[in-house]
């Protein structure tokens, strides 16, 4: 019985240990395949002459790999993973990466038909918009736009003149180099494969007429990195100002807040910020002036975005009266506690409509007394519009005051979005200016309510901010009416509604 079990137990000692040879071990890697893509299936660009093209490889499992990039003469021009062609002229370029490596080798083949245009000499301005005003003085080409690591952020120029039509073909640049998945459109979806800081450059081309701009693009932590919490001292509403820039108008420089033309931006900001500092009425607090002006403020934690409402504003309309403005969000990316980040728009009612003109811009020159009977100075906006301006709409108001002289230089520009013309008559025949639906402010009696959920990129499509720091209000009308004057957002300070009592 004894033999029996000691001949057993060998046996099974024997099955075991082969079982355990045979068997992959757990612990290591199964082989793995090797994989080899490329960024582009080539095709046609349009290239302005010193820009290049990316052409990058995607090497996945490679033993010990040795790469080259090659022309179509089998000249070597990359020995990594990636090659710039920066070509002079036009015409068919063909390029092949070859990789050989420990366990395999592998081979693509690109063709790319290349039409390199000359740059013209730029005789039309494109911009990038960062929010704030524009002046001679003032050098905002030197700013640019933040977006935490993991998010996509959609770019656009803004047409400074009517010269490039929307017939215009544009070609995007990052760091000087075409991407593989360019466009040709007006609008370029960014999303940066780390944080550092990006030159993205736009070139427009319309018949004979061609225009550039630059801007950058700094990649930062990721969304939620500098979220600020709500503490025990919180306050529901916005606690400082950092810009407050009027459109011309019969209160500006005058009434709304109470400013005199010969206050700086320094002593305006001062007025302003002790306004937002007694801020409890739940009423309006200032008027914006003309299109385009705007109030800057901004919060002491973070507004989260809770999916239903999440922001208030109070204006002053009233019954077949509104003066709607547009409402802008900023999230803190950067973390430094300024308005110096990227803007979003809340969508609203009239957003997408063919009537409503995206990065509408206009240019108020100084004052320059009375002409054509109209006492202000001229306007000209990039629709290829001008005409005059007025600084009141009375006796009482009709001056020269009315235009923001706080703010530097011989002219200044505003970008926004510009909603179309509401112009009505009651039923006793007065003049008005109807309301929207809703998402605007000063638009419907009483206050507004906003949803963070309704930020939108500048193509219009979806931007989840899980939260936001800054709010921008800017007037986004531009009509002016015999008895009224013109139309001027009129709006409160912004709240929190989630620390509405």
């Amino acid at each position: 019985m004894k033999l029996r079990i000691h001949w057993a137990v060998q046996f099974c000692v024997v099955i075991f240990v082969f079982l355990f040879t045979a068997c992959p071990n757990g612990n290591d890697e199964e082989e793995k395949t090797l994989s080899l893509s490329l960024n582009t299936a080539g095709g046609n660009y349009r290239v302005t002459a010193g820009n290049g093209i990316l052409l990058k490889a995607t090497v996945i499992n490679a033993e010990n790999p040795v790469m080259a990039w090659t022309d179509k003469d089998g000249i070597t021009v990359s020995k990594t993973d990636m090659y710039t062609f920066t070509p002079d002229t036009s015409g068919d370029y063909q390029f092949t990466f070859k990789l050989n490596a420990a366990n395999g080798t592998g081979e693509k083949t690109v063709v790319l038909t290349v039409e390199v245009l000359s740059k013209a000499e730029v005789n039309s301005e494109l911009y990038f918009d960062y929010g704030s005003r524009r002046t001679a003085a003032d050098s905002p080409e030197t700013r640019g736009y933040t977006v935490p690591l993991g998010r996509t952020l959609v770019l656009a120029p803004v047409r400074q003149h009517n010269e490039i039509t929307g017939a215009a073909r544009y070609e995007w640049t990052v760091d000087g180099v075409i991407p593989a998945d360019f466009s040709e459109t007006e609008y370029f979806s960014f999303t940066p494969a780390e944080k550092k800081s990006y030159t993205i450059k736009v070139a427009a081309r319309d018949g004979d007429k061609y225009a550039e701009a630059l801007t950058t693009v700094t990649c930062t932590e990721p969304e939620g990195t500098y979220r600020r919490q709500v503490s025990a001292s919180t306050k529901a509403k916005a606690v400082i100002c950092f810009e407050f820039v009027q459109g011309p108008g019969q209160f500006t420089c005058r009434q709304y807040p109470a400013l005199n033309k010969n206050m700086n931006e320094t002593e305006v900001l001062e007025k302003v910020q002790s306004i937002v500092d007694a801020y409890e009425t739940r009423t309006f607090a200032f008027s914006l002036g003309g299109f385009g002006g705007y109030i800057i403020t901004g919060f002491d934690h973070s507004v989260a975005n809770t999916g239903g409402y999440d922001l208030a504003i109070y204006g002053n309309a009233f019954t077949d009266w509104g003066e709607a403005g547009i409402l802008w969000v900023m999230q803190d990316d950067n973390g430094n506690g300024k308005p110096d980040d990227t803007w979003y728009e809340l969508k609203g009612s009239e957003t997408g409509k063919v009537e409503t003109v995206q990065r509408y811009s206009i240019t108020y020159s100084y004052p320059d007394g009375t002409q054509d009977g109209v006492t202000g100075g001229r306007w000209t906006d990039n629709l290829g519009q001008s005409g005059r301006y007025h600084t009141g709409h009375d006796g009482a108001w009709d001056s020269l005051e009315g235009y923001p002289y706080w703010v530097p230089g011989e002219y200044i520009t505003f970008t926004g979005t510009l909603l179309p013309s509401n112009r009505g008559k009651s039923k006793g025949g007065q003049d008005t200016h109807l309301a929207y639906g809703e998402g605007y402010v000063d638009n419907l009696p009483s206050k507004q309510d906003f949803s963070i959920s309704d930020a939108v990129q500048a193509d219009g499509s979806p931007m989840h901010l899980q939260y936001i720091d800054f709010v921008k209000v800017q007037t986004a009308a531009k009509d002016w009416y015999e008895m009224w004057g013109e139309v001027s957002t009129e709006t409160g300070v912004p709240l929190d509604k989630s620390l509405m009592q």
